[in-house]
């Protein structure tokens, strides 16, 4: 019930926010963005489109050589098509997309599903961590900018709220008040709520240390770190080829792209896909922090997704269907000690 409730709350968060996004545009803006998509520069457009199916390519590859170290071969193929069908079920249902990715590989190669989700744990810790490293890689070039408008745009309202709330203090004695009987009750039922997760921690932290034994025992480590920062290179410069797409963001650089690149991945991360978030969030952030037209914020914002969308979409589509036809009569390597075990 609280899944379906999660997943039904962020499905609507993206469809608020395509509405919202749209909202705030007038007839002559959407007229500007259908025009400027129409006429785009469609060469560059399949170019960004080649660079976004290499950054999944090299996904999979790097994927295999996490789980060779195990004494697994799994045919790059299959590990593409799972990793292209996970991305297309995050559009529906996020991070199970994860889930998904690695039943498929445990279904076609017979590789042990806690120790694909080890490695695929492994693997979100790593993009993490890029993340961050570009994240500060925006700061770090552009401080200036990107402190403007945080002090002029998000700190002044959320100051007003602090304010706001501390003027009423009868809402901060109902919220102690709330979150005393919410620690009494995890106190009280302590023994109960340690039970029933205690076998799911020690599978998750057995999983992850097994993710990252894999990470230490990669044969080629510098391969391994070379396509790690690789793969977040073509996710930014997919995005960058995109603003040479469009007449209204062709004459943007570096600041612009990497600054979109960031908040839409953010996007990505708290809505299935960014399906309305990240045109929106592109729109806002090229709008209040390089007063770049809204028409030409929304318009690079939805070529974006709707490129990257369809992509996954036909490759996930694609990937569900042709697994089973691929492994109609394929017999997986399985290691001597993994079939002594069963």
């Amino acid at each position: 019930m609280l899944a379906t409730l999660k997943i039904t709350f962020f499905f609507l968060l993206g469809i608020f926010l395509v509405w919202l996004s749209l909202k705030a545009l007038t007839e002559e803006q959407i007229s500007t963005i259908k025009t400027s998509i129409h006429e785009a520069n469609f060469g560059l457009l399949a170019l960004s489109i080649g660079i976004g199916i290499l950054s999944h390519l090299i996904r999979a590859y790097r994927w295999n050589m996490l789980v060779e170290p195990m004494g697994y071969k799994p045919r790059f193929i299959n590990s593409f098509n799972a990793v292209m069908a996970g991305y297309l079920v995050n559009y529906g249902v996020p991070r199970l997309g994860e889930i998904s990715r690695c039943t498929l590989l445990t279904k076609y190669e017979k590789i042990a599903f806690t120790k694909t989700l080890g490695t695929v744990i492994a693997e979100r810790v790593l993009d993490v961590f890029l993340f961050f490293v570009v994240f500060f890689l925006m700061l770090f070039t552009q401080y200036d900018t990107i402190s403007a408008y945080f002090e002029n745009y998000l700190l002044p309202p959320i100051s007003n709220k602090i304010n706001n709330l501390a003027q009423h203090t009868y809402f901060f004695s109902i919220s102690s008040v709330i979150a005393c009987a919410f620690l009494l009750l995890i106190y009280r039922f302590r023994k109960k709520i340690s039970g029933k997760f205690s076998n799911k921690i020690k599978g998750l932290a057995l999983s992850f240390g097994n993710g990252f034994s894999s990470i230490r025992k990669v044969k080629k480590r510098i391969t391994f770190i070379l396509l790690t920062f690789l793969i977040w290179v073509c996710y930014y410069a997919s995005v960058h080829v995109c603003f040479y797409c469009l007449p209204l963001t062709a004459h943007l650089g570096f600041s612009e792209a990497i600054t979109a690149f960031v908040f839409g991945s953010i996007t990505v991360m708290i809505t299935p896909g960014g399906i309305g978030a990240y045109p929106f969030a592109l729109q806002k952030i090229l709008l209040l922090v390089y007063f770049v037209p809204e028409a030409g914020g929304a318009s690079i914002g939805w070529l974006s997704w709707l490129t990257s969308f369809v992509l996954i979409l036909f490759l996930g589509l694609f990937s569900f269907i042709s697994l089973p036809i691929l492994n109609k009569n394929y017999e997986p390597i399985i290691p001597a000690e993994e079939i002594q075990t069963t």
